[in-house]
């Protein structure tokens, strides 16, 4: 039997990897949770669901595509700040609204984009001047 074969593999990668497996385990425990708590009812709370996926849609690629502004610090102010209100703002929605379906999700996510990527990118070049003339 051949090993396994970490060649090129680097420690952010296994870090990546090791995240991602610890989320969906994570999902599995709280999904448990909710199961328990609402008497085994099986129904997926599929718009929580929704906005786990659409918020690492929206902030997992950007945070890869400014991959060069992660050592400035104001990128992170405004990628936090961005964040928390994106979180803030569908927090309140998918709690006040009765029917919000999974493609308002496929909607919003490429308009929020528009206003995400410029920002970060703003915030990135008022860094160092090393950056800006990448």
């Amino acid at each position: 039997m051949k090993g396994l074969d970490l060649k090129g593999t680097t420690v952010a990668d296994l870090a990546v990897y090791a995240a991602t497996g610890l989320a969906v385990a994570a999902f599995g425990v709280l999904y448990g949770i909710h199961a328990a708590q609402t008497g085994g009812s099986g129904e997926l709370p599929l718009r929580w669901i929704g906005l786990a996926g659409a918020t690492a849609v929206t902030f997992g690629y950007p945070l890869r595509w400014y991959w060069r502004y992660w050592p400035q610090g104001l990128f992170w102010v405004a990628y936090s700040a961005l964040l928390v209100f994106h979180l803030a703002i569908y927090w309140w929605v998918l709690t006040e609204a009765h029917r919000f379906g999974l493609a308002w999700f496929a909607i919003v996510t490429p308009l929020e984009l528009v206003v995400i990527c410029p920002t970060l990118e703003a915030a990135g070049k008022c860094g160092s001047p090393k950056v800006r003339g990448r």
